[in-house]
């Protein structure tokens, strides 16, 4: 029996391992060979170095023959060269990790992991780059670690780092609903240095009854860090119709639904009964607007009572101007005076009788504390 000769496999450019096959080797064998097989297999991958491999060959009557023959894996011969200059930027992480591959001049070295990196910024060796080094030079030197040649290339740490921006997903709310990020959702940000300001500026584009939103805001995001860098990200929100919704109208108050209101000296009537303070329609739990092609429209009519009691009937009527319907409902505030009037005056009054003996005295004015009527004052 005899074995292949040693087989020699030059490495290419950049390779740490190959693999190796043996189908083409040249072998021979007297006998009558039933089954062969080499050991490592065909198509192992081998590195840098001398690897042996055994043929084993069983003939007709079950004998096992072997031999033993070396694959010798050399490493690209290298003319080690580094580039000129490059530039380096920060990636999403903030980070930057310069390999000996990104210095090398491609295609003049061998196995990556023979090769160390060494950085120098203002000749004092650093082992990152960080955010102080943005925009200035560093001095990268590559290392063979097998021979010790070396060659260096200036890095330029360039890029303008500008936050990150992620929008929140499109959003769909009410038309009558304000549109606030605590709703509709805030961006995710991350930034290599700290964010001075996160602002949004929306742009409204009205709709008419015909199309599926009342309105669409296009609300564009912008991230900025404390050196002016800035990212900006464009969220959409839906404002959905009115329209097929409950309406809520305002309650009574007429000490029935709620409680009539009291007389209050320090409120007019006009205020105690404005809407903002005894309620206007709502919808999905707010008031409409313009916006939803809704109005909301009231007329009032008075009934004075007894004193200060006074009794109002306020109808509304809701117009959904896109389908034409017109919903009614009249609030019933009624405004009652049931305390006494309350005054004061001093517990004891003197009086000096006048030169000429006239037998009138003047009483200083009573100071009412709390009435809401006309009242008149009688001495007894």
């Amino acid at each position: 029996m005899q074995c292949p000769a040693t087989l020699h496999i030059d490495l290419p450019p950049e390779a740490c391992e190959t693999a190796v096959f043996f189908d083409t080797l040249s072998w021979s064998f007297s006998g009558t060979a039933v089954s062969v097989a080499f050991t490592p297999p065909s198509g192992t991958v081998f590195a840098d170095g001398t690897h042996d491999v055994t043929l084993q060959v069983v003939d007709d009557a079950g004998t096992t023959h072997s031999c033993t023959f070396q694959v010798i894996v050399r490493d690209y011969e290298q003319v080690l060269a580094c580039r000129n200059d490059i530039t380096v930027t920060f990636g999403d992480d903030c980070a930057i990790g310069v390999e000996p591959l990104q210095v090398l001049e491609p295609g003049l070295f061998g196995c990556p992991d023979d090769y160390t990196l060494e950085l120098r910024f203002q000749g004092q060796v650093v082992d990152s780059i960080r955010l102080e080094h943005h925009n200035k030079w560093l001095i990268a030197t590559a290392r063979d670690t097998v021979d010790g040649h070396s060659c260096w290339s200036s890095v330029f740490v360039g890029g303008d780092l500008p936050p990150n921006i992620a929008c929140p997903p499109d959003a769909v709310i009410f038309c009558n609903e304000a549109p606030l990020p605590e709703l509709t959702g805030r961006p995710d940000t991350t930034a290599c240095r700290p964010l001075l300001s996160l602002t949004y500026q929306d742009v409204v584009l009205k709709q008419n009854c015909s199309q599926p939103y009342a309105f669409i805001i296009e609300r564009t995001w912008t991230a900025t860090d404390v050196e002016g860098h800035f990212s900006s990200c464009t969220q959409k929100i839906f404002a959905k119709w009115l329209s097929g919704e409950p309406i809520l109208f305002p309650p009574d108050f007429d000490g029935n639904q709620l409680p009539a209101l009291e007389c209050n000296d320090s409120l007019s009537f006009e205020e105690m009964t404005d809407p903002e303070r005894t309620g206007v329609p709502q919808i999905a739990g707010n008031p409409v607007t313009d916006l939803c092609e809704f109005s909301a429209l009231y007329q009032d009519s008075l009934a004075q009572g007894c004193g200060g009691e006074r009794t109002l009937h306020r109808a509304w009527r809701v117009v959904d101007w896109c389908e034409g319907v017109v919903t009614r409902d009249t609030q019933v505030i009624r405004l009652v005076d049931d305390k006494p009037p309350a005054f004061e005056l001093p517990d004891v009054l003197t009086f000096s009788t006048h030169p000429t003996c006239d037998d009138s005295l003047r009483f200083p004015p009573i100071v009412p504390t709390f009435e809401c009527s006309d009242f008149e004052v009688t001495l007894f």
